[in-house]
């Protein structure tokens, strides 16, 4: 009998780049997403600073006589995405411009290197959002000063591994 192949495992680590698009440019472009209107989220975030939860509804699949119960799938909610940033420095990143109510496009790019720029022909989910309030967390003893932020899908706006153009 054959042994089955283990797949190798990526860490998280290093290998994921998400960039905050103004909502009226086109996030797919390897050249909007690395340019000046387009910011980067990644290194502000901490450990636990990204939540993008994405849940099926199940519908039951009941029969008259069946013995057995089934089910298929439903209608599947996106987020809302629940990110915690680090501030405070006088080089913030997103406190300035995650203001509630703004709404920006996420360009999500995981499985490469953070340090590597958006390229044509790389792939990337893309989600549009609406930025809930800003909450200070509690300060810690030898902590960071961060912040909480609740980030709203917009209805029919993810888009999964699309195709980045130049």
């Amino acid at each position: 009998m054959a042994v089955e192949p283990t797949p190798g495992s990526l860490q998280t680590t290093d290998n994921l780049r998400i960039a905050v698009v103004p909502v009226a440019s086109n996030a797919l472009s390897a050249a909007i997403a690395n340019g000046g209107t387009a910011r980067l989220l990644t290194y502000s975030l901490t450990p636990d600073g990204w939540s993008f939860p994405i849940v099926e509804a199940e519908v039951p699949d009941k029969r008259l006589t069946l013995g057995q119960e089934g089910s298929v799938a439903g209608t599947t909610k996106f987020g809302p995405i629940v990110i915690k940033f680090v501030y405070g420095s006088g080089s913030d990143v997103a406190r300035p411009f995650m203001v509630q109510g703004t709404s920006f496009k996420l360009l999500i790019r995981d499985s490469l290197a953070n340090s590597t720029d958006f390229a044509s022909g790389q792939t990337a989910d893309q989600v549009t959002i609406v930025c809930g309030r800003q909450r200070k967390d509690a300060a810690t003893a030898d902590g960071f000063q961060t912040i909480s932020q609740t980030l709203f899908v917009v209805p029919g706006s993810y888009l999964a591994s699309q195709t980045l153009i130049s």
